[in-house]
């Protein structure tokens, strides 16, 4: 795994840090990630830190990994089917046109999912409860989900982690994606595009998934 703090070195006139198969740069406050792997050779990337990240890969990379810390991070992935965890913050993540596995995390995110079967997932507190702080679901708090496409077999998975009395509902009128707690307690936590035709879900264990 590459993990990254911060920039150290310069390269045509951004500041980077090679280490392995990625870049890393600070341009006017900007922070950059290259990776520069080989064509058919996918890179771990981890983003540690609150720096604001922003994130790219090769288009012709396969499967890259991409963690990013607390910061508003930008990750950019290629046309593989990547596996990306944004972290804390208010992020944007663009998956590209593979198959990709998202997992936004708290904040108010923007994830565009574009072609391919993309996987957006959501994880509750295992312990505190669905709107802890230890997992990506905050009261009053919502994603704003790109390109769910029942057509590309898109799917939400929620994992409320073993709340057996809490449910999930999509509001087609709005699009909004509300959960509601076992204690009553709702909100909205994506929206999606109004009008679809959504299949809800309940798997057991407090697993739902939306396509």
């Amino acid at each position: 795994m590459t993990a990254y703090t911060g920039p150290n070195t310069n390269f045509g006139g951004l500041t980077l840090a090679e280490v392995n198969d990625a870049y890393v740069s600070d341009n006017g406050g900007e922070n950059y990630v290259f990776n520069s792997a080989m064509d058919d050779v996918g890179g771990t990337i981890e983003v540690l830190g609150d720096w604001d990240a922003i994130v790219y890969t090769r288009q012709e990379s396969e499967v890259d990994v991409v963690t990013t810390g607390s910061g508003d991070d930008q990750i950019n992935t290629g046309g593989k089917a990547d596996v990306i965890n944004a972290g804390d913050g208010d992020d944007i993540v663009r998956g590209g046109p593979g198959g990709d596995n998202i997992r936004g995390g708290r904040g108010a995110d923007i994830l565009i999912l574009g072609e391919g079967t993309d996987v957006v997932n959501y994880i509750a507190d295992p312990d505190v409860g669905v709107f802890g702080e230890g997992g990506d679901l905050e009261v009053g708090v919502a994603d704003q989900i790109v390109d769910f496409n029942q057509h590309e077999n898109d799917i939400l998975r929620i994992d409320l982690q073993g709340d057996l009395g809490a449910s999930v509902e999509y509001d087609a009128h709005t699009g909004e994606v509300i959960v509601t707690d076992g204690t009553g307690t709702s909100s909205v936590i994506a929206n999606l595009d109004s009008n679809l035709h959504v299949d809800i879900d309940n798997l057991g264990d407090g697993v739902w998934t939306l396509m």
